[in-house]
């Protein structure tokens, strides 16, 4: 319905305009219009068409809704340059440059906000998914807007603790995560993955720095740099290396052998009695004997192909010498030593 003129004529008494009847008839359509848009005389709406902005009789305002349950509902999203109040929820998708507060909740939908500012001793608490400019408590920034931890010394303890709860409360999932300085994690820090390390990126242990691990592009290092040993330890059959085709490079094998290889051939084995030597021996200095040494194949009572030559030390001054020739005849020879 549009709105209703009162005719009032050109020149007075002169006959053209409305009647009474008339004019007030238009004053009554125009008020019921008034009235049939502002509301019925308990809840008021304000709005052309659709309702824009209404109040009933519990002090409710709504904005885009005749259905408000709360001091304030907005049916749709919000748009605003700073959002403060005791206590705010918010459910859809909110865009709030400022978003500050002594009490944040938001349950649903996601919120994109500029600047989130939590005030002293404030609670903040979102189960949807918030991305923001930057996250503050108080003046302090703690989170920046390229994700990076700041100033956390200066978060007071009770927040402090807070967050570190709501961290290991989680499970907590983020696409990236990067931290500039030292991170320090209490607990069990497990991967659901893999993690990675460029060339030259350092793993340290120690209070000192004492053990290195890193890859230098070219080559891989385990560095002990304490005082103390660099050990390896099993509990179960021992220590295998190896190379990566599965060939053999030497066996530590828990109360029993150890193994070395060349080309995957092995070449030296200690024994309950001593070690075992498979091919030719070479020594280049001077080498101490205790006990019956014999050189190239051991006797047998069928001569051998190959010469061999065996020492026995007797006494303290008797070396007994043996010889078995390719012709497989034995001789010895005592000598006595001085």
């Amino acid at each position: 319905m549009s709105k209703s003129l009162i005719s009032t004529g050109i020149n007075p008494n002169d006959g053209n305009g409305d009647t009474l009847l008339a004019g007030a008839s238009k004053v009554n359509s125009n008020f019921n219009e008034i009235y049939s848009a502002l509301g019925n005389g308990t809840d008021i709406n304000i709005g052309v068409g659709k309702t824009v902005i209404s109040t009933n009789t519990s002090g409710n305002v709504g904005i885009g809704t005749t259905n408000s349950s709360q001091k304030l509902t907005v049916q749709g999203n919000i748009s605003a340059t700073e959002l403060f109040a005791s206590s705010i929820v918010l459910s859809g998708v909110g865009t709030i440059p400022t978003l500050r507060g002594t009490t944040l909740n938001y349950t649903t939908g996601n919120i994109v906000t500029g600047v989130v500012t939590s005030l002293s001793g404030s609670t903040l608490n979102y189960s949807g998914i918030v991305t923001g400019g930057s996250y503050r408590v108080g003046s302090n920034e703690v989170i920046s807007s390229a994700r990076e931890l700041k100033n956390i010394a200066s978060i007071d303890s009770v927040t402090k603790a807070t967050l570190e709860s709501s961290i290991q409360l989680a499970p907590n999932n983020f696409n990236d995560l990067n931290v500039v300085g030292i991170s320090t994690l209490t607990g069990n820090v497990s991967f659901g993955s893999s993690a990675f390390f460029g060339d030259n990126d350092v793993l340290y242990f120690g209070d000192g720095l004492d053990l290195v691990i890193f890859h230098s592009g070219n080559e891989s290092y385990i560095q002990d740099i304490g005082v103390g040993n660099l050990r390896l330890e099993s509990q179960g059959a021992g220590v295998v290396i190896a190379t990566t085709e599965g060939e053999n490079m030497g066996n530590f094998y828990r109360n029993a052998q150890v193994e070395l290889y060349f080309d995957n051939a092995k070449k030296f084995e200690t024994t309950g009695a001593g070690v075992s030597v498979s091919g030719a021996l070479q020594v280049s200095s001077n080498t101490l004997i205790s006990g019956i040494t014999t050189v190239g194949l051991a006797a047998t009572s069928t001569p051998p192909s190959n010469s061999q030559l065996s020492f026995e030390l007797i006494s303290d001054t008797n070396l007994r010498i043996k010889v078995r020739g390719t012709d497989g005849v034995l001789r010895s020879a005592n000598i006595t030593l001085s």
